[in-house]
């Protein structure tokens, strides 16, 4: 397989998996929020904030832009799918983040060192969701070149 096409299926695939795994994670925070609030007024709440649309877009273009990297890794230069997705999965998360921690001293000017800090370590939990869906889109990249020969 040529360069152009494996960063092509590459990015169809990371891109699929990521809005079909973004999807079960809105839905299912939407079932499984505090009984003390609305999990469905709570998410939507939360998905029109202006910071997290900026996180959605940036992400789903750190999946596209990494998916096709992903796919030349794995389809052209024959990398092991779950390095690849480690990778990749610790990349776009540090950038995450960076933007996280980025717009939060913007908008707050001064951090404490703990308020730092759990910035960080709340945002850790979505490392893992990262992970999972990096894992499913590599392994959808591996599936394809053994589907193609």
């Amino acid at each position: 397989m040529n360069i152009p096409e494996a960063r092509k299926t590459g990015r169809q695939k990371a891109v699929k998996t990521s809005l079909t795994v973004t999807v079960i994670a809105i839905i299912s925070f939407m079932f499984l929020a505090p009984r003390k609030t609305s999990g469905v007024s709570s998410v939507l709440e939360n998905l029109s904030n202006p910071r997290t649309i900026l996180l959605f877009v940036l992400f789903f273009v750190l999946t596209r832009f990494f998916g096709g990297k992903a796919g030349e890794d794995i389809l052209v230069k024959d990398q092991n799918f779950v390095w690849v997705s480690v990778k990749y999965s610790v990349l776009i998360f540090l950038l995450l983040s960076a933007e996280n921690i980025g717009i939060t001293c913007l908008v707050q000017k001064v951090l404490t060192t703990d308020q730092m800090i759990q910035l960080v370590l709340s945002s850790l939990r979505f490392l893992i969701l990262i992970m999972i869906i990096w894992l499913s889109a590599c392994n959808q990249i591996r599936l394809n070149k053994a589907n193609t020969g």
